[in-house]
């Protein structure tokens, strides 16, 4: 009898690598401010708040990798499960999203599209238009999903724990901290300063994605029985359906005269 198992990485494990990536690439970032930028190209490769670097990648590559265990979770339901397929899939793509947002900065290319329409809320410069945007869909997305998340925190508290621990921490860094920036610090604070906003902002955001990524890992282990393929059961299977109906469904004994 064989067996094909697809093993689930540990979510703590995992979680501290992830951290100590994060760690290292906030170290490195401060470390080029507090010397100056001693090295240029080493800066432009760190910079976290710069584009297309190795910091965006990371984080891009984490949400990425998000998507796709949602996108798991989304095959290996079944449909009159608690917590509904589609919802899943919503989760995953909303992830694929934020995965290209961070590779393309599409929240900065939407403020600089909306610019244009002065009663749209907005910070001091001119940032943070896409932060109301982003807010409203959020909310409505939130608003269309009750029931998935009252079954999601009652079926699997201790995952959706970790998912509503790690999306608080996102929005911390990417949200809180961002209008601390937007506000306060990209124009008139120390550059020292900034950088330390900026490093605990795109860490936050990192950290946050690693707690959900591990939440997302521990539904994928709360039902490893449906993760294991029993290929002699499809092979008997398979048999069974190339029976012939009058073997498939039985017939009655004649009655003897």
């Amino acid at each position: 009898m064989g067996f094909t198992t697809v093993r689930i990485a540990d979510p703590g494990r995992v979680l501290a690598i992830l951290v100590a990536a994060e760690s290292a690439l906030a170290l490195v970032y401060l470390s080029s401010e507090w010397l100056g930028r001693p090295i240029t190209t080493v800066h432009d490769l760190f910079d976290m708040d710069g584009e297309g670097n190795i910091p965006a990648w990371f984080s891009s590559v984490q949400l990425f990798a998000i998507g796709c265990v949602f996108l798991l979770r989304h095959s290996l339901a079944r449909p009159g499960h608690a917590v509904p397929p589609l919802f899943w899939f919503v989760l995953a793509m909303g992830f694929f999203f934020l995965s290209a947002d961070e590779a393309a900065s599409i929240h900065e290319r939407l403020t600089y599209t909306l610019r244009q329409f002065e009663w749209l809320p907005r910070f001091k410069g001119g940032h943070g238009i896409w932060i109301g945007v982003y807010a409203l869909g959020g909310f409505m997305l939130v608003a269309c999903s009750l029931r998935p998340l009252r079954a999601l925190l009652t079926h699997h508290p201790g995952a959706s724990r970790l998912l509503v621990l790690g999306l608080a921490i996102v929005v911390l860094g990417s949200v809180g901290l961002e209008i601390v920036g937007y506000q306060f610090l990209r124009s008139d604070a120390p550059t020292m300063l900034y950088a330390i906003e900026v490093a605990l902002e795109e860490f936050l955001e990192m950290f946050g994605a690693s707690v959900v990524l591990c939440g997302a890992l521990m539904l994928l282990r709360e039902e490893p029985a449906s993760l294991v393929l029993d290929r002699s059961r499809l092979q008997v299977t398979a048999l069974n359906r190339r029976a012939s109906p009058r073997a498939a469904c039985g017939s009655a004994p004649r009655p003897r005269s």
